[in-house]
C-alpha cells in the first residue's frame, strides 16, 4: 500500500474541500503515516504536467471513487470541466494498492459531507479508519505468506456483499 500526494506548491485555493490544508501540517502527518504504519509516503509535484499526465492520474481517482461510491467530479472541478483543479488548486491524496488507486481524498460522500486529506491522515493516526488499518495488517501478513492472488480491495468487496 502506498499513498501518493499530488500537489502544485503554492497553488491552493481556498475551498471547502482544502479545509485544513497546510503544507507543513500535511507532511507531518504524511511523515508520520510512513513512520507508525510502515504505508509509502510519495508526494507528486504536478505544476508542470501535461495534460495527459493529469488524465492519468485524475483516472485512477474516478476508479477509486466508483468503487467507493464517492464523489470527486465538483471536489476537482466544475460540471463542465471535471478535473481541473485536480492536484492544482485541490491536492489530491490518493491510496494505491498495487498500480490500483482504492481511495481518494478529498472526496464528496452520502449526505454532502467532504472528507478532506487532513480528516482522513488524523483519523488514521488516531485509529479512526479500521479500513486502512485492516489493509496495512493484511499488506503485513501477504508479505509473511506470499501472494494469494487476490487484492486486499477485492476481499473486502466480497466480504460486503455477504
Amino acid at each position: 500500500m502506498r499513498f501518493v500526494l499530488y500537489y502544485a506548491e503554492g497553488d491552493v485555493m481556498d475551498v471547502h474541500e482544502n479545509k485544513g490544508f497546510d503544507p507543513l501540517t500535511i507532511w507531518g502527518l504524511l511523515t508520520r503515516v510512513k513512520k507508525e504504519c510502515g504505508i509509502d509516503v510519495e508526494v507528486v509535484d504536478v505544476s508542470q504536467w501535461t495534460p495527459l499526465q493529469m488524465g492519468k492520474a485524475y483516472g485512477a481517482a474516478i476508479v477509486a471513487s466508483v468503487s467507493n461510491r464517492y464523489r470527486i467530479r465538483k471536489t476537482f472541478g466544475t460540471n463542465s470541466s471535471s478535473a481541473s483543479f485536480f492536484g492544482k488548486g485541490v491536492p489530491a491524496l490518493l491510496v494505491y494498492e498495487g498500480e490500483r488507486a482504492i481511495h481518494v481524498f478529498p472526496h464528496e460522500e452520502a449526505g454532502s459531507m467532504v472528507v478532506t486529506i487532513r480528516m482522513f491522515l488524523e483519523s488514521l493516526l488516531q485509529g479512526g479508519s479500521r479500513g486502512v488499518e485492516l489493509a496495512c495488517r493484511m499488506d503485513e501478513l501477504r508479505k509473511a505468506i506470499g501472494s494469494i492472488g487476490v487484492s486486499t480491495s477485492e476481499l473486502v468487496r466480497e466480504g460486503r456483499r455477504r
